[in-house]
């Protein structure tokens, strides 16, 4: 199966990584790769914890780390799909008609507690961004 992003009309806006066997990396990393998105101090990104279940993604990275597979999770985060996977790599890709600076502007607290939860995929390792 690829990636949950692979059908849909994204733009990659940016792209980073993190080292997934150091697990305190991987939402300083989200943080910054949103951040440099918008050009905005990291300390100004909202919690992730109100766009998305940070404890359930961090335990799919140490899942798919010690146990030798792949884990592809994507949330919105500040108007932002943000793609994680378990290799270490960070995509931010700019939502279907949405400018991706405008759309990590800061949102009102309603709408970035509504804001979606983690999907998962498992990556087949066909995906284009391996290169």
């Amino acid at each position: 199966m690829n990636s949950v992003l692979d059908d849909h009309d994204r733009a990659l806006v940016h792209r980073t990584h993190f080292d997934p066997s150091a697990p305190d990396q991987l939402l300083d990393a989200i943080v910054t790769a949103i951040a440099t998105v918008a050009d905005r101090d990291p300390a100004s990104i909202p919690p992730l914890v109100e766009a998305t279940d940070t404890g359930a993604l961090e335990a799919l990275v140490n899942h798919a780390r010690t146990t030798g597979s792949v884990i592809d999770a994507t949330a919105v985060v500040e108007g932002l799909d943000v793609r994680v996977v378990s290799d270490g790599r960070i995509s931010i890709y700019d939502r279907p008609g949405a400018d991706a600076v405008t759309a990590a502007l800061p949102q009102p607290s309603a709408q970035s507690a509504s804001a979606s939860g983690v999907e998962t995929a498992h990556d087949s390792g066909t995906d284009a961004e391996r290169n």
